[in-house]
């Protein structure tokens, strides 16, 4: 979503469309991970790539950015990948996984880079492997957080996150260290979407 204080440059060389999704760039992150579109993974992989190698990486700015050759490719992943609305942290995971992995000695210039068969078949294998499933134990930096509070003291597993979760969504009357706990692990970056895979 562009702000609406968006304003057209008559000067650039860019068509409305595409200083629209420039302007995008610095508000993808009031955007909800889970929320993300095919366009919102495009900037975030641009944002990475910046990030990676000191370099802009720049688009072919043909047609719209919605029938653009990286938008192509990025629906493409999506595809690979089978997500769907609402998938978009399964689609950051896999970004996020790339360039942690990316061992290129020159910067690529086409994001069929990230959009490669073997690729994605790794990546979703390595997912499989890091399932977390109830009894999984969370980490010891989480464990630390989780023991500031009398009442989320025994928490150990994912599966005790999961049912702490769940008594803050049905009930009502619930004391406010949950909350407290689960802001504080959220502040230490941990995913807390992960909770909804618990198996």
């Amino acid at each position: 979503m562009v702000s609406k204080k968006f304003k057209k440059d008559p000067n650039s060389m860019l068509s409305t469309a595409y200083q629209k999704l420039e302007a995008s760039f610095d508000e993808l992150e009031s955007v909800e991970v889970k929320d993300w579109t095919i366009t919102n993974s495009l900037i975030y992989v641009c944002k990475k790539y910046e990030k990676k190698f000191n370099v802009k990486f720049i688009l072919s700015y043909k047609d719209t950015p919605s029938s653009s050759p990286e938008y192509k490719l990025m629906a493409r992943l999506w595809m690979m990948l089978g997500a769907k609305k609402g998938d978009g942290e399964l689609v950051k995971s896999y970004i996020d996984w790339f360039y942690r992995n990316y061992n290129g000695k020159k910067k690529f210039t086409s994001l069929g880079a990230i959009v490669k068969p073997n690729l994605v078949s790794n990546f979703k294998s390595v997912k499989k492997i890091d399932k977390i499933e109830r009894s999984t134990p969370i980490s010891f930096r989480m464990r630390i957080i989780t023991k500031t509070f009398s009442e989320t003291a025994y928490v150990k597993t994912w599966g005790d996150l999961a049912f702490l979760k769940k008594i803050m969504e049905t009930e009502e009357d619930y004391p406010s260290s949950y909350k407290q706990m689960f802001e504080a692990l959220k502040l230490d970056g941990v995913d807390l979407n992960k909770i909804d895979g618990v198996v």
